[in-house]
């Protein structure tokens, strides 16, 4: 009886090396798979934060690129451009990464397998377009795929401007409007858009006029009464209980002039 008890757990001690055996090697690819997917996700986000730091370099040399065709008068130039930009794209990022960081990351090739040649400068309306594809080794193989193929992507409007005041057909005015207000403005800089808000006292708001000459009254708008202070703007006829009070603030849109609707021109700057 004792004999076949110490069989027993014989036999069941050997089951459980078997099956440590067994799962612990499946434990241990699964945590290396997951640590090397992490690693490549890492390495991309790195890649993507240099490239777009170096969109927005390119971005921004395309001002003074843009100025001096419209001093020379040379628009023909859009290859050398392409070529220009491509080579100091790769050359930026390749200073960015050294060799022994890229191999050990598993970066095939290191920063020769690094390819910049789907990446495109100004081809369509000013757009610094860059693309780097790369190949990855993962640490172990991931059912039959011993490497993957990244794609990282930048795509950005150069910094050339646009001509303000105008649609883009060049031949229609933009004005100002607001959302309460019954006309429609030329400058921005209108006296009516841009408030000069003054605070005092209640008690001595007979003292100040507006700047046609004109006495202060009570905002319809202010949801309650006034106290020991109000607060009144040069070009304005109210005194108001708050700052908050729809009356001093202005939501201004840029809208074209035929859609003005039966606005009229501001008595100020419509002139």
């Amino acid at each position: 009886m004792l004999g076949r008890e110490n069989r027993k757990q014989k036999y069941l001690s050997g089951s459980m090396t078997l099956e440590a055996a067994m799962i612990i090697p499946l434990y241990m690819f699964v945590l290396l798979a997951l640590y090397s997917t992490i690693d490549m996700m890492r390495l991309q986000g790195e890649f993507q934060m240099r490239l777009t730091q170096i969109g927005k370099e390119i971005a921004l040399y395309s001002a003074a690129n843009d100025l001096l065709e419209e001093d020379t008068g040379e628009e023909d130039i859009s290859v050398a451009e392409n070529v220009l930009g491509v080579m100091y794209a790769q050359t930026a990022f390749q200073n960015s990464f050294s060799e022994e960081y890229l191999e050990r990351m598993g970066v095939r090739n290191g920063s020769r397998g690094i390819s910049f040649l789907r990446s495109g400068f100004f081809a369509e309306e000013d757009i610094v377009d860059l693309v780097i594809t790369y190949e990855m080794e993962p640490l172990c193989n991931f059912g039959g795929w011993s490497e993957f193929l990244l794609v990282n992507r930048c795509r950005m409007k150069a910094w050339t401007g646009y001509e303000c005041g105008e649609t883009p057909d060049n031949s229609e005015r933009m004005v100002y409007v607001t959302e309460t207000g019954s006309v429609y403005h030329l400058s921005r800089s209108c006296t009516y858009l841009s408030l000069s808000i003054v605070a005092v006292n209640y008690e001595d708001l007979e003292n100040y006029a507006n700047a046609d000459g004109s006495s202060y009254r009570f905002c319809a708008l202010c949801d309650y009464e006034p106290g020991d202070t109000v607060f009144i703007t040069s070009f304005g006829d109210c005194y108001h209980a708050s700052l908050t009070c729809s009356g001093l603030r202005r939501t201004i849109s840029v809208i074209p002039i035929s859609q003005v609707g039966e606005r009229g021109a501001c008595s100020r700057c419509g002139r």
